[in-house]
């Protein structure tokens, strides 16, 4: 049985409207991480030895983005698929917390940005319920982001 003969076998005229939306979802992360790969493929290359070069790291999220896709455009049409649901609330709300950490980086500079973020999610994720990990958290990301990659590293953090 096709996943979309599974689909409206399970729960009527609404799957279909279902099934389109996760082939819509699943089509843009596609197009995404395949951005994304070229653009990770037209950095520099590596000019010294034993350096993977400034590249190694996106050219691996791009290629992990694009397989986990792959896997998922797979799933949807083999039926293994079970979701219900395109949109979990807990999930939009993260990534729009996301967002507004990334966003909030020109004005209030990386290492507060990404703290702040931080701790925000920890808080959402516990539903308030413990303060001070969101904090601790907060105070972690922060250290990481200023200690390590505006000394150690050298990055500009605004």
């Amino acid at each position: 049985m096709s996943s979309v003969e599974t689909i409206k076998s399970e729960s009527g005229g609404n799957a279909a409207l279902l099934l389109v939306q996760k082939l819509i979802v699943v089509s843009a992360a596609l197009a995404c991480f395949f951005a994304f790969l070229w653009i990770a493929a037209q950095m520099p290359p590596v000019r010294a030895a034993g350096d993977v070069g400034s590249a190694f790291l996106p050219l691996a999220v791009a290629g992990l983005g694009c397989g986990l896709s792959l896997i998922y455009l797979l799933q949807i049409f083999t039926g293994r698929d079970r979701t219900n649901a395109l949109a979990r609330p807990m999930a939009l709300a993260l990534l729009l917390l996301t967002l507004a950490a990334v966003a909030s980086i020109y004005w209030l500079g990386m290492p507060i940005a990404l703290g702040l973020g931080a701790a925000t999610m920890v808080f959402v994720l516990e539903r308030g319920k413990k303060p001070f990990w969101a904090v601790g958290t907060g105070i972690v990301f922060w250290a990481l982001t200023q200690f390590g990659f505006g000394m150690l590293l050298g990055v500009p953090l605004l």
